[in-house]
């Protein structure tokens, strides 16, 4: 039996940081990274509806300047230029 193969949030930001930057084709990357085109998928849509919370302050205003925290996850994500 072929075990599952767990790909941990950087590499999946990876992944994502060149379907997004550099256009290449989820096939591709599927292919090239093992992995199914659905999950290529799957970790788009989760990257995209998580991204607003990044933006939102605990009281539930915008926020000037991320943490430090933030921005390593927003950089890791491609989300924003690298500072």
């Amino acid at each position: 039996m072929i075990q599952r193969r767990h790909l941990s949030a950087e590499q999946k930001a990876i992944i994502l940081r060149e379907l997004l930057d550099n256009n290449v084709p989820i096939s591709e990357l599927a292919e090239k990274y093992h992995v199914h085109i659905n999950l290529i998928h799957r970790w788009k849509k989760q990257l995209f509806e998580g991204a607003p919370s990044l933006l939102v302050n605990k009281a539930g205003k915008k926020k000037n300047s991320p943490s430090s925290v933030d921005q390593k996850k927003i950089v890791l994500l491609g989300a924003c230029p690298r500072i």
